[in-house]
């Protein structure tokens, strides 16, 4: 994977019901390796992890300081940075600066095309922030 590709590979999506939304996509995705959870900001969320170590699914708590609207994509790309800079200047922006995920430990940031569509960029499991 070049700097020049963004690879589909997940979802990330906001839900009313927590509890729900987790006995969907745990029936969904029965062969997750593991769940993460916790409170991002003030969002309670939670992540189903593959067998591979990368998300499959980030819920986050519908609410009104959540800046994520309904199902976006998430895109791996060899650095945030760069996507970053790339949005910008063919006119997209930035709703989520790049910060470290918490169940990966990596970097990802979510941005808007210039007719608001979000998406998550974010790097592979293998390129963890060092502490």
């Amino acid at each position: 994977m070049g700097t020049s590709d963004a690879v589909p590979f997940g979802v990330t999506v906001s839900a009313d019901n927590l509890e729900g939304a987790r006995k969907f996509y745990t029936d969904m995705y029965p062969d997750y390796a593991s769940i993460t959870e916790g409170i991002f900001g003030t969002i309670k969320y939670f992540s189903l992890i593959g067998k591979d170590g990368e998300v499959l699914v980030n819920v986050l708590q519908k609410q009104a300081d959540n800046p994520i609207h309904g199902a976006i994509p998430m895109l791996k790309v060899d650095s945030v940075v760069e996507w970053i800079a790339k949005v910008e200047a063919t006119g997209g922006t930035v709703v989520i600066p790049q910060m470290v995920c918490p169940c990966t430990q990596t970097y990802f940031a979510v941005m808007t095309d210039p007719q608001g569509n979000q998406m998550m960029f974010k790097e592979p499991k293998d390129h963890k922030v060092s502490s």
